[in-house]
């Protein structure tokens, strides 16, 4: 036996919200072999199935879910990301001071463009050397930051005035530790573009054949 919101759900499609119909269709309901007769009834938006309520209000109900979905996985950003994120800003704003509270005092630097790592205090020298030849107007831009337990991996490249170097794309992986509930810096290497693609030099290249490995 159907009931009457189902009834007036059915009769939502050919109703207007909040108008009485002078003239209405004469519904039936069958119960015990008597007829009951509805007329005047009055369709209230609320009577509408959620479905054209989303339709007419132009809702994309899945849309919406999903977006909600998302907001709850993503959440905030990461602990570890945000301390690289203020390692960049203090290295773009040269302050050397803010970048030493954000490393340990034994931090080990690797960049593979150099043969051996630097060490401590030769790591706040190199980038203290760093900052002199960047200039005032050269910024690091990151483009991506992932993070995985104790490591993060940051890619970056240079910017003049807003605008982007070419072949100066990079890559930093950075390892932390922490000393006394206070999450430090305690390790970053570090991979450089070359203007120089020797891509093909090195395929055609036999010296590798020769070499004691």
């Amino acid at each position: 036996m159907a009931s009457l919101p189902q009834m007036c759900s059915t009769l939502g499609s050919f109703m207007s919200c909040n108008k009485i119909i002078h003239t209405p269709p004469c519904i039936t309901q069958l119960h015990n072999n008597k007829t009951t007769h509805f007329r005047n009834l009055v369709c209230k938006e609320t009577c509408f199935p959620s479905s054209l309520v989303a339709q007419k209000k132009g809702i994309n109900l899945w849309k919406q879910c999903q977006n909600e979905k998302w907001k709850t996985r993503v959440g905030e950003t990461p602990e570890f990301a945000v301390h690289v994120q203020h390692f960049y800003e203090a290295f773009n704003e040269r302050d050397i001071q803010k970048l030493k509270q954000l490393v340990s005092d034994e931090c080990v630097y690797q960049d593979l463009l150099f043969y051996t790592p630097f060490k401590a205090q030769d790591v706040i020298n190199l980038w203290q050397k760093l900052m002199e030849a960047m200039g005032p107007n050269i910024k690091i831009a990151v483009d991506s930051v992932t993070e995985d337990n104790l490591m993060v991996t940051v890619f970056w490249h240079l910017e003049w005035n807003g605008k982007k170097i070419p072949f100066t794309n990079g890559c930093r992986f950075f390892w932390f530790e922490e000393v006394e509930g206070r999450l430090i810096i305690s390790k970053i290497t570090g991979m450089e573009e070359l203007p120089l693609k020797p891509g093909e030099l090195v395929l055609v290249c036999s010296s590798f054949n020769i070499l004691p490995f």
